[in-house]
């Protein structure tokens, strides 16, 4: 009998197993069987933010620095030359310019602040060495130091030195960069002994 009943319980569980399991058409139509609600897995920033490790941040930095000091020259050689059109471009539509005590707002002022001042100065080159250069974003600052060098006809050449302090945007969807804020603070003069 043992057996029999033992089949007996096998057939009972087999029958009660197929009656309750979820793929039935009677369970998925009985309005008295509590629904379940599945939600999505929350997925913060940090979950799917990879962050930079410090080699790969290094390398980013150094490319960003490498593409500012080609818009340097850019603006020095457009300023020296006189290419109004062309500076204007590098700098953004309320850009700020601060020539030591002065300050000049909105690209074409800070462009022809900047021609003028390379005009009147006779410069004939200008170079920024960056030490310093910071992200949030899509802006970037960008310190350090700069050197004009200038000569006048038939005289000698004179060269200033001082720090600078840039803010850049880069523009969303391209490469292009425009220069927010330039501050150029000159180094008070050496004394003499």
């Amino acid at each position: 009998m043992s057996a029999g009943l033992g089949l007996q319980l096998i057939v009972v569980s087999a029958v009660a197993l197929a009656a309750c399991s979820p793929g039935s058409d009677e369970a998925k139509t009985d309005p008295n069987r509590p629904a379940v609600v599945q939600a999505p897995p929350v997925v913060l920033p940090s979950d799917t933010m990879k962050p930079d490790t410090m080699p790969a941040y290094r390398e980013r930095m150094a490319a960003v620095q490498r593409e500012l000091a080609s818009e340097y020259a850019l603006i020095s050689a457009t300023a020296i030359l006189g290419d109004l059109r062309t500076l204007a471009t590098e700098y953004a539509q309320g850009a700020v310019l601060k020539l030591g005590d002065s300050t000049y707002t909105g690209r074409t002022q800070v462009a022809d602040a900047l021609t003028d001042f390379m005009r009147r100065a006779s410069v004939k080159d200008m170079q920024r060495q960056s030490y310093v250069l910071t992200t949030v974003d899509s802006v970037y600052t960008d310190s350090g130091v700069y050197a004009v060098l200038a000569q006048r006809a038939g005289g000698k050449p004179a060269e200033e030195r001082g720090t600078y302090v840039s803010v850049w945007r880069m523009l969303p969807g391209t490469r292009r960069w425009e220069l927010r804020r330039d501050e150029l603070t000159p180094a008070p003069p050496a004394k003499r002994r």
